[in-house]
């Protein structure tokens, strides 16, 4: 169903190359919306960054995570390939929502702040400035140094750690969206963001309506063209 065009060791690349985009893309995030925040040009190239780093990082693990669980059920695949291209479709589609929110969280919340900074000067805003920008650095001197490896050992890990990741994330933003710790612009980015996380979970299960009935319709056709050969074969 899926075939291998590329070794490992070029997916790895890739996703390196993903990697950074997305870490050049979120410095424009922090410099664009503290010094020209009414400069489009500039916005659009930040975003185009962004959009290149999640195509490449989502097509990279998305396709082998398909691939590995292919591998993993070859006689559900010959056996029901109805089931198994609506199961691939839910996998995908999950690890999309998974990959492109945990994205998008860090790059709202360093627009958010990094446009704050530029109307409050207040040592808060600074700190949580500084800590972004090592923590950026930090992420960019890992990935040059020691990049992640796509193989069939490494991936669950990799998938395991996005999950983690959006789910801790959403933790902390259900804790300011109560009130439980109590500042202020934090609880107004976390609202925001839950509300996009929302909108985002709707969009792909409305995805998953179109899909799923495609994917069906391809299985179908697949099935009854593969059967049409076998009674030519046999004449």
């Amino acid at each position: 169903m899926f075939k291998k065009f590329f070794t490992q060791t070029q997916l790895s690349l890739f996703l390196q190359i993903g990697i950074l985009i997305n870490i050049i893309g979120l410095f424009l995030d922090l410099i664009i919306y503290h010094y020209f925040p009414y400069n489009n040009f500039l916005k659009i190239l930040a975003d185009n960054c962004n959009n290149t780093s999640i195509l490449i990082v989502c097509t990279v693990i998305i396709s082998q995570a398909l691939m590995l669980f292919l591998k993993k059920h070859t006689k559900l695949q010959h056996q029901y390939p109805l089931a198994t291209i609506t199961i691939i479709t839910f996998l995908g589609v999950f690890l999309l929502w998974i990959l492109t929110i945990e994205n998008d969280i860090e790059g709202k919340f360093i627009i958010f702040y990094s446009t704050a900074s530029r109307l409050d000067h207040s040592s808060k805003i600074i700190f949580i400035i500084a800590t972004i920008t090592m923590l950026l650095l930090i992420d960019l001197y890992r990935t040059l140094d020691d990049p992640t490896i796509i193989n069939d050992h490494k991936l669950p890990e990799v998938i395991k750690s996005s999950v983690q990741i959006v789910v801790r994330k959403h933790i902390i933003i259900l804790i300011f969206v109560y009130g439980i710790i109590n500042f202020t612009k934090i609880h107004k980015f976390s609202v925001a963001i839950l509300n996009y996380s929302t909108s985002t979970l709707i969009f792909d299960l409305t995805l998953l309506e179109i899909l799923i009935p495609i994917s069906w319709l391809v299985a179908i056709g697949y099935y009854l063209y593969h059967k049409y050969n076998q009674k030519l074969q046999s004449l």
